[in-house]
């Protein structure tokens, strides 16, 4: 499995920012209590560089979220278009437009949240890769006083303290206006699919060929690499299944709201029409 370089891991860097800084510290402390190994010093430059260009719907926010916007005032236009009573109709534009450019802020970001899934799966596969790398590191250390760590427990850690900060930094560097709003679901979703994925991520661990049973061990080359191969799809049609479900409740507080919104704007164009009739 190919893995991300690094520095050198047991010396601290400056931390990027966290949203979730409590559970980033004590992750970031567990491991060091129990290694002596420094997860913030995994952290660098080409590793953000490598996170950046996995994240690809910063580059779509402005495109769905106007098309959105311009889609709902355009129907709001087009509800009064035949209308006559001028007074009336400046009303409802006001009215109407502000719960427009809300519906259509709203039909973006779901549009985006769906959107985001594929970026999150990238960033599961780099997690894996690197939490790999850690475990290698820390097996290669002195056995004295060492402790036996879950390969689920430093998966959590290297995703809060090592790619999430760096995930947050990349998405507010390139939307300074909503940076913050898709960074908190990007995180969100990730926070749910880490929660979901235990048994997925034991058994990325356990596919590795210095990790199989020993029994395992002396099958030749190639049906290492397909045992690989095989546990690998698996693994990648569960993240799938585990990203979709994260993603469809973290947009389900979004869905709630819209629907509001949409009630308040039917309301509104039957009052509006009630009054003109």
């Amino acid at each position: 499995m190919e893995t991300t370089s690094t520095s050198n891991p047991t010396i601290g860097k400056p931390k990027r920012k966290s949203y979730v800084p409590k559970l980033t510290s004590t992750l970031s402390q567990e491991i060091s209590d129990h290694t002596g190994i420094i997860l913030e010093g995994y952290q660098s430059d080409e590793l953000a560089g490598k996170i950046s260009d996995l994240i690809f719907f910063p580059l779509y926010v402005l495109k769905w979220i106007g098309y959105s916007i311009l889609g709902m005032i355009g129907l709001d236009i087009a509800l009064i278009y035949f209308e006559d009573a001028w007074t009336m109709i400046i009303i409802y534009l006001t009215l109407g437009m502000a719960l427009a450019l809300i519906n259509g802020l709203l039909v973006g970001m779901l549009v985006l949240i769906w959107r985001i899934r594929s970026d999150v799966q990238a960033i599961m596969r780099l997690s894996l890769e690197l939490t790999a790398q850690v475990m290698d590191d820390y097996r290669k250390k002195s056995t004295k006083g060492k402790v036996a760590l879950a390969f689920q427990q430093v998966f959590r850690a290297v995703v809060f303290v090592v790619i999430v900060p760096l995930a947050t930094q990349s998405i507010a560097k390139r939307l300074p206006v909503m940076g913050g709003i898709f960074s908190r679901i990007f995180v969100g979703i990730i926070g749910l699919t880490v929660k979901k994925s235990n048994q997925l991520v034991e058994t990325a661990y356990l596919k590795e060929p210095q990790n199989l049973p020993e029994t395992q061990s002396t099958a030749s080359e190639m049906e290492a690499e397909e045992l690989r191969s095989e546990t690998s799809h698996k693994i990648e049609r569960g993240f799938s299944k585990v990203i979709g479900v994260s993603t469809r409740i973290v947009a389900l507080p979004i869905w709630l709201i819209f629907g509001l919104v949409l009630t308040l704007s039917i309301l509104l164009l039957s009052m509006f029409n009630a009054i003109l009739g």
